[in-house]
This record gives C-alpha cells, sequence and structure tokens, in this order.
C-alpha cells in the first residue's frame, strides 16, 4: 500500500468498552498495515473492566494513555496531547470499526477536498435494533461533499487548527461535537463528508430503555451552565413538541371535560405533531423516501428522552 507523508493520530477514547474495543482496535491496525505515518493512542479514562488489558494486547502497536477528564471532549484532548507532533488527529469512537482503506482515504479526502476537518456519519448494523435503522434512513444524509457537522464518532482534523481553537470543549456532558464544528466555521475552517470514510458503529442501544438513556444523555449538552439553551434546529424541534404536547393535552382534557370525545384526538395530535412532521421535513430534505411509521416512533422516543436531557441538566446547574 502506498505510504503518505501526512503523519495522522487516531485518538480512541475509552471507558469500559471492553466487548468492542478489541474489534476496533483489530481494524484500526489492519487498515494500518505496512503504514509507518500511522499511530493509534487509546486514551483511558477509568475503566474498571479489562479495556486497558484488551488494548495492551495490541502491543507497540497501540500506545495506552490515561485520562483523568470528567467529559469526553477532555479525554479526546488529552490523547491528542501525547502526539503533539501529528498533522491530523483522526478522532474514532471505541464501538466503531473502520475500513481496510480507512487511512489512505483519510489522506485522500483531505487532499481532494482541502477541508480543515473531514469524516463521515457513522452505520449502523444492518441486523440490529430497529431503531438503528430507522435512525439512519432518518438522519444521515449520504454522499460526499461540504458539510457544516462531521460526527466525532469518526471526525478527522488538522493538528494545527484543532489547536487553535482549543479542541474540544472539556466541560460539555454531551454535543462537544456540534460544539467544535461551529467553532470550525467561525475561525474560518471547512469541513467534508467522504463515504470512504465511513465507518461501522457497533454499539447502539439495542432497546428502547438503553435508546432512551443515551438520547436523554445528548440532551444534557442542549442545556448548559451560564450558557443557557444551545440552539440548533434539533433544539428547536425538540421545545415544539414540549409545546404540542402540552397545549395538546390541555385543550384536550378540556374537550374531554366537557362531554366532547375529540379532545382525545386532540391530546393524541399534540404528542405526534411534531414527530411527524420531523418525518416529512427529513424526506423532503433528503429527496427520497424514509420510514414513516417507525421514523414517527423513534422521534416520539428522541423527544421526550431530549426534553428529560434538557431538564436534568437545568436543575442540575441549579
Amino acid at each position: 500500500m502506498m505510504q503518505s507523508a501526512m503523519q495522522i493520530s487516531v485518538v480512541v477514547p475509552v471507558r469500559n468498552r471492553e466487548d468492542l474495543l478489541g474489534q476496533c482496535l483489530s481494524s484500526l491496525v489492519a487498515s494500518a498495515d505496512g503504514q509507518s505515518n500511522v499511530r493509534i493512542v487509546v486514551c483511558d479514562n477509568g475503566s474498571t473492566d479489562g479495556s486497558v488489558k484488551v488494548a495492551r494486547s495490541f502491543g507497540p502497536l497501540v500506545e495506552v494513555v490515561q485520562s483523568t477528564a470528567q467529559r469526553v471532549g477532555g479525554v479526546r484532548n488529552d490523547g491528542a496531547a501525547a502526539h503533539k507532533t501529528a498533522e491530523v488527529y483522526a478522532f474514532l469512537d471505541s464501538d466503531c470499526v473502520v475500513p481496510p482503506h480507512f487511512f489512505a482515504a483519510i489522506v485522500e479526502t483531505f487532499e481532494h477536498s482541502k477541508a480543515t476537518a473531514v469524516g463521515c456519519e457513522v452505520v449502523s448494523r444492518k441486523d440490529g435494533h430497529w431503531s438503528e435503522r430507522a435512525w439512519d434512513e432518518l438522519h444521515r444524509p449520504g454522499g460526499d461533499g461540504p458539510r457544516h457537522y462531521i460526527n466525532s464518532a469518526c471526525f478527522c482534523i488538522r493538528s494545527d487548527f484543532f489547536w487553535k481553537i482549543g479542541g474540544f470543549d472539556a466541560e460539555k456532558v454531551s454535543s462537544e461535537d456540534v460544539d467544535i464544528c461551529r467553532r470550525i466555521t467561525f475561525a474560518g475552517g471547512s469541513m467534508w463528508q467522504s463515504e470512504k470514510l465511513a465507518v461501522l458503529h457497533l454499539g447502539n442501544p439495542q432497546s428502547v430503555r438503553g435508546l432512551y438513556s443515551r438520547i436523554r444523555w445528548h440532551g444534557e449538552g442542549i442545556w448548559e451552565e451560564g450558557k443557557g439553551l444551545q440552539w440548533s434546529v434539533t433544539t428547536a424541534a425538540t421545545i415544539a413538541h414540549a409545546a404540542f404536547v402540552v397545549i395538546g393535552i390541555l385543550w384536550g382534557g378540556w374537550e374531554v371535560v366537557h362531554g366532547h370525545l375529540t379532545g382525545v384526538v386532540l391530546a393524541l395530535g399534540g404528542m405526534l405533531l411534531a414527530p411527524i412532521a420531523f418525518v416529512v421535513a427529513r424526506a423532503v430534505q433528503h429527496r427520497r423516501a424514509v420510514p414513516i411509521f417507525s421514523g414517527v416512533a423513534l422521534m416520539s422516543i428522541t423527544f421526550p428522552a431530549r426534553i428529560h436531557g434538557m431538564i436534568r441538566s437545568f436543575v442540575r446547574s441549579r
């Protein structure tokens, strides 16, 4: 395989991911075979399972460093700080598997796009939970081209620019990728998605309860102490859903009290209006058919979970 002079350091933050870390690192090592320009660092954040043992089983191919950061953004920063001579940092979640051509594709994409950061939305397993397929259909735009956002599960950035903007926000509970993408744009940088960089995400929740918990955690990043609400299209849709639910229940309850069964329809309408509107909007945006029933079901879980996360974060800040 042809080597490139571009020095790439992969940063894999991990905490208690023994079950999937081996698959992640095996794919990285296989993709880096024969390339002396690639270094892999696992940044452990206090794992109490066998994650560190798994990482060290790869010998000198994988370096292990420790981080005491409180948030995942800080863990990623600590991993990057261990390799400050790198030209590019490739941040990869510990439950993701890269394709064989991953590193060659990183070099090619940077050279072609001239972008500050490159990456791709992750791909879910086809045999996983129904919510994984629905999520991909609704949220994954697909294709190559400029983007305003790149998921931190597969996020590659030029190191000089990374340090110029201060790296990831080490204080954010979640949504640290949304934040860094905004700062890249504000600082005059650009981002590019390439499907050649698509990685397989193995760690998605496999139950509705797990899905709710994961999205609730993401929702905690929408409200920040001292900053208030972090506005985005997602935030606006979430708040709109909350408003529709409250109006639907109050209006519907009033109708029921006065003997009108249409109140039940109004209450249900309030609960379903935002999820249905979101699914339709995604179909128009992506110009393709999307799964209506599973999509509405997914967003009917997603919106309440985000609201729950926002409330938790708000209460904690008080």
